[in-house]
């Protein structure tokens, strides 16, 4: 506060939280001072510090407050305080006014005072051009009465230079010193240090001022300058001799002619001026004083100069004889020509002078080749060495020098003639002979091959396929020679014959192959290795079909010898084949470093994992999925660049083959009738129908059926009649040697009878030893049937009622068609599945079935392995049928694995296969 002033005050009442509240009536007091009830503070006339307390009930307040004097002008401060000026300069001086506490403080009018120069009123000062010395500059606040003043210094300063001497005339080359002098404001002389001299065009003038003139301008000015004060001299160059000029000028004299010579003056400014006291001087002949010359009676070049002080004039005069032959000049002196070659001579006669003249009666002469009369000369077609021709006119000769060099005139290759296989490489040599069969060196040979072959430029050939024939030229020059290449034929093509055929199984088929060369000619295909498949082949050709084949096959002839592409393919393929190896080897190892980083990274993150997946596990899994990504890329490069290799190594390695086609037809190999057994009352009928199934078991054509039954009577279509008297018929269908059988049951009033089983007999001694090789055994035993005796012929089976019954094997085992899987597991085959059937009575030797069964679902891995052991059960070789039986069972699921036949169903068709097999080699 100010002296004088009033405050009001009031207070605000707060609780504990920081709320307003409101508050009792409040008490006020001061300390220094008086404060009225209401709050109002009045400030007293000095400076002092109150402190104001407000109270209500115990709780008070306080705040202080600064009594201060008003703020009032007591300074002036004038900026700048002391500056140096020279004459005429500017300066601008500002004003700033303080309070009594140092703190600035607005200023009324100014006034503004100054000596040395002139200041207005808004302290724009400018100095006069006569000052020198210190004065000073004031302001002053009117209303106020305060004031401050400023220094000024102005300096001594040069303000005039003045050159000695002002004007002169002088000889140019003539030295002339000039001095300046310098002057202050007030016109006194003073020290002006260093001059800087220049001159205008026409003189030279140094740092002291020492000027030499020149010959160019008559009026030259010299200029003295210190810092920015200059003075001008001006200097006048008067006419001096500059030169000297004989006239006449440049004449031909006639030996011991008289001439008259005068010499003229000038200027350096081409003015005529006169001369005195001239000085003749001659280098031959004769001069005199006046002027008078003289020449000599022979050639010469005579220079007369005539000299004035040290001015100097020359003219220059030939003294010419008349002319005569002094010396023979042959064109061209020196010449390099070839054999058949000719050239033109020339000779000219030089005077005394060097100068051209005519002459005539040249008599030529040649050490070599010919010249003739007009100047021609011609080289012989052997001609080589060192010649000179020489031209002769009275007492003078002249000869030039002719050098005939070695030069190639035929070539000869090595060798000339000879045969070579495709891709074989061979150098060829080429010899140069001159002109007299001497050898000579080539430098750059030209090589090239007609169309079927190339040659480099080092001369090494390689045949193609394509021609018969080569030509190698080798050219130097226009010079060239031929040599001759004949590609001998190679194998580059097999063909197989027949090409094609239709086979049956076990038949036999030779196949021939032919080689053809890269002509298209046959020739011999070398060694030769046979492969097929389908069957059997021999190195000779000869393939057998095997006995269950069908459909097509390969049989491929390959050259042991021939590889199947050229070199350079070879080549190109092997350097493709090996860098992608490298490569992929390259990249499976970066994917192997890649992943034990990675496993050893998620080591170390795994054992540092919490209970809650947080988020930076989150972030990371998208870097993890960038980083699989690349693994996985780099594995499938890897495994891309590895079959690239593979790929092209084999290509690279293979020989040269043929292939023909074998197809192997569907031929019979079971019959199966329809129904396989039925139901009959005495003097019904029944037709039978016979389907064919081949080598696969797939359905094929029959014709031509012969129809039997052992009782009843059956046609040639397969009706069976019957009558009351049949019991059991078997109906036999035939096709050659391919035979089935089917059971008709009639229907009689039941009775029971104990069956006994025998295996049939055979007429002579070479079946039984048939039936013991396949079974492996010569005697065998069922356990599962009491009382079975069995001998060489016949094995038979006695019931409790003492009745026997012969049992016949019927030609199949198994009337189970090798169907597709679907056929087989939808509906079975004609509802029953058997595999030896017995006297009718639906049972099976080793195993029953029922209608409602598959066949899949009878057997697993055990049960096969009975059944198979049950056939050869007291064989010594019984584990070889297991082989046999895995290696059928292989064969059968390669030919249906596009059926989705599963390898459990292949064996079970394998074992079905082998006992119908069985059952026709008991026949």
């Amino acid at each position: 506060m100010t002296f004088g002033e009033s405050l009001h005050f009031t207070i605000k009442g707060v609780d504990q939280y920081g709320s307003d509240i409101k508050h009792e009536e409040v008490t006020w007091s001061a300390t220094g001072s008086t404060i009225f009830p209401d709050g109002r503070l009045q400030a007293s006339y000095q400076e002092q510090e109150i402190t104001v307390i407000a109270s209500v009930g115990e709780i008070s307040t306080s705040t202080i407050i600064n009594v201060i004097e008003p703020a009032r002008l007591t300074t002036l401060a004038i900026s700048p305080q002391k500056v140096e000026m020279k004459p005429g300069e500017h300066q601008h001086f500002s004003i700033q006014g303080l309070d009594q506490r140092g703190n600035a403080i607005a200023t009324e009018k100014i006034a503004w005072n100054g000596t040395g120069g002139k200041i207005d009123q808004d302290g724009n000062f400018i100095v006069n051009q006569n000052a020198k010395g210190e004065f000073s500059i004031s302001a002053c606040a009117i209303e106020q009465n305060v004031s401050a003043s400023a220094r000024v210094v102005v300096p001594v300063v040069l303000q005039r230079l003045e050159i000695f001497p002002k004007h002169i005339q002088i000889e140019p080359n003539e030295i002339q010193t000039f001095t300046a002098k310098g002057f202050n404001q007030e016109g006194d002389e003073i020290s002006i240090g260093r001059v800087d001299w220049q001159s205008t065009t026409g003189g030279l003038i140094d740092d002291d001022g020492m000027f030499i003139g020149s010959y160019d301008i008559d009026t030259v000015d010299i200029i003295a300058t210190v810092g920015d004060v200059r003075d001008v001299a001006c200097v006048g160059l008067l006419p001096v001799l500059r030169s000297l000029e004989i006239e006449p000028q440049g004449r031909q004299l006639k030996p011991n002619e008289q001439l008259n010579l005068r010499v003229r003056g000038f200027d350096q400014f081409r003015n005529e001026v006169k001369i005195q006291n001239i000085h003749w001087q001659t280098t031959d002949g004769k001069i005199y004083s006046d002027g008078t010359f003289v020449a000599v009676d022979r050639d010469a070049n005579i220079t007369v100069s005539a000299t004035v002080v040290n001015i100097k004039g020359t003219a220059h005069f030939k003294v010419i004889e008349p002319s005569r032959l002094t010396e023979l000049v042959i064109s061209p002196q020196q010449v390099v020509m070839n054999p058949r070659e000719w050239q033109h001579f020339e000779v000219m006669g030089l005077d005394q002078r060097g100068d051209a003249i005519a002459i005539s009666g040249i008599n030529w002469e040649a050490t070599g080749g010919t010249i003739d009369r007009d100047a021609y000369y011609f080289t012989d077609s052997n001609q080589k060495g060192q010649f000179t021709i020489t031209a002769t006119i009275r007492r003078f000769s002249v000869s030039a020098h002719i050098s005939v060099p070695p030069v190639l005139k035929r070539l000869e290759i090595f060798p000339p003639q000879i045969q070579l296989e495709p891709e074989e490489n061979k150098t060829f040599t080429v010899i140069g002979f001159d002109q007299q069969d001497s050898q000579i060196a080539l430098e750059k040979v030209d090589w090239k091959s007609s169309k079927g072959g190339s040659i480099s430029r080092d001369g090494l050939f390689q045949g193609g396929y394509s021609q018969r024939e080569v030509t190698v030229t080798a050219s130097v020059g226009n010079i060239r020679k031929l040599a001759y290449v004949t590609l001998l034929p190679i194998l580059r093509r097999l063909h197989i014959s027949p090409p094609a055929v239709h086979l049956k199984p076990n038949e036999n088929q030779t196949f021939t192959v032919i080689g053809f060369d890269q002509f298209g000619d046959e020739i011999d295909p070398g060694a030769i290795l046979w492969e097929a498949s389908g069957g059997d082949i021999d190195q000779n050709g000869n393939f057998i079909v095997d006995f269950n084949a069908k459909g097509q096959f390969l049989v491929t002839a390959t050259s042991r010898l021939t590889p199947k592409l050229t070199k350079k393919s070879r080549t190109l393929l092997f350097n493709v084949g090996i860098s992608s190896k490298i490569l992929s080897y390259f990249l499976r190892f970066l994917a192997q470093v890649q992943d034990e980083f990675i496993t050893e990274s998620n080591t170390e993150e795994t054992s540092e994992v919490s209970s809650s997946i947080t988020e930076t596990e989150i972030d990371n899994f998208e870097l993890e999925l960038q980083i699989w990504i690349t693994k996985t890329l780099i594995k499938l490069a890897s495994r891309l660049f590895g079959f690239i290799s593979s790929l092209c190594l084999n290509q690279a390695t293979a020989n040269l083959s043929a292939s023909a086609e074998v197809t192997v037809i569907p031929v019979l190999r079971r019959l199966e009738i329809y129904p396989a057994k039925a139901h009959l009352n005495p003097y019904e009928s029944i037709t039978f129908s016979v389907k064919g199934l081949d080598q696969h078991c797939y359905e094929i054509n029959v014709n031509n059926v012969n129809w039997k039954a052992t009782e009843g009577n059956i046609n040639s279509h397969g009706t069976l009649s019957i009558d009351d008297k049949c019991t059991t018929v078997t109906i036999t269908a035939n096709i050659e040697t391919i035979n089935s059988m089917a059971y008709v049951n009639i229907v009689k009033p039941p009775h029971f009878i104990s069956p006994a089983f025998t295996f049939p007999q055979y007429e002579n001694d070479e079946n039984n030893v048939q039936k013991e090789r396949i079974l492996g055994h010569t005697k065998s035993k069922n356990k599962d049937i009491n009382k079975e005796k069995v001998n060489e012929n016949k094995v038979t089976n006695t019931s409790g009622n003492g009745n026997s019954v012969s049992f016949t094997l019927p030609s199949k085992l198994s009337n189970i068609p090798n169907r597709s899987r679907s056929d087989r597991d939808n509906k079975g085959i004609d509802g029953e599945h058997e595999l030896i059937d017995t006297n009718g009575n639906g049972k099976s030797v080793f195993f029953s079935t029922s209608k409602s069964v598959k066949i899949s679902d009878l057997y697993d891995d055990k049960q096969i392995l009975k059944i198979t052991e049950a056939l050869l059960q007291a064989s010594p070789n019984r584990y070889r049928l297991v082989i046999l039986v895995a290696r059928r069972a292989r064969q059968i699921f390669q030919n249906y694995v596009e059926e989705d036949m599963t390898l459990k169903e292949a064996v079970i068709q394998a074992i079905q296969e082998m006992c119908l097999e069985l059952s026709q080699a008991y026949k």
